[in-house]
């Protein structure tokens, strides 16, 4: 269903994206007889936009733990899988990475994917 100009509904959304992505997804890896999976990038440089709401932290006196949800905006041909991993290069600055958690919701003009990060500081 569409609710007027598809292409340019698409062409206004990819004006916000300010950010690049990588995808990168574990594939099986066969050497000789032996299967291994070994993650490799599928998509390089994509353009994306990264929302990142509200994003509390859970800081101690040793150590501050980053845990945080946000959504990635992109093109909906890019196929994107639950547990695939995403490093965005926010506004060309800092390289943030983030597991896709669950599947994208995939629209005409774009898709939404939800992701989680978890790292140290």
């Amino acid at each position: 269903m569409s609710f007027g100009n598809v292409r340019a509904e698409r062409k206004a959304i990819e004006a916000t994206y300010e950010d690049s992505c990588d995808i990168i997804r574990e594939m099986e890896n066969e050497t000789g007889n032996i299967t291994r999976a070994k993650w490799q990038t599928v998509y390089k440089n994509i353009e994306c936009a990264l929302s990142t709401g509200n994003n509390p932290t859970n800081q101690t006196e040793t150590v501050n733990n980053i845990q945080y949800n946000s959504k990635i905006f992109l093109a909906p041909e890019i196929q994107i899988n639950p547990g695939d991993k995403i490093a965005v290069n926010r506004l060309g600055k800092k390289e943030l990475l983030f597991e896709s958690a669950g599947e994208a919701a995939v629209y005409e003009t774009h898709q939404e994917i939800m992701v989680k990060r978890s790292d140290w500081a």
